[in-house]
């Protein structure tokens, strides 16, 4: 029972460690990041209307226009 409540836990935990990440980019590289996990992210901005992919660092690796 014990293992079982350590593992779900440990999976909320992780949970919000990714959302704190994803609100962190979003205050670092002045664009909304919609979505975050295991290090990469989806931006989109609607100032250009254009969408991509940032890793954990803050680089955005890949930008594309929105339709």
């Amino acid at each position: 029972m014990k293992n079982l409540i350590f593992v779900l836990l440990s999976s909320v935990c992780f949970g919000q460690t990714d959302q704190y990440k994803q609100i962190l980019l979003t205050k670092k590289i002045g664009k909304e990041v919609c979505f975050y996990s295991k290090g990469y992210g989806m931006i989109s901005d609607a100032k250009t209307g254009k969408s991509g992919i940032v890793d954990s660092l803050g680089n955005i690796t890949f930008e594309y226009p929105s339709k």
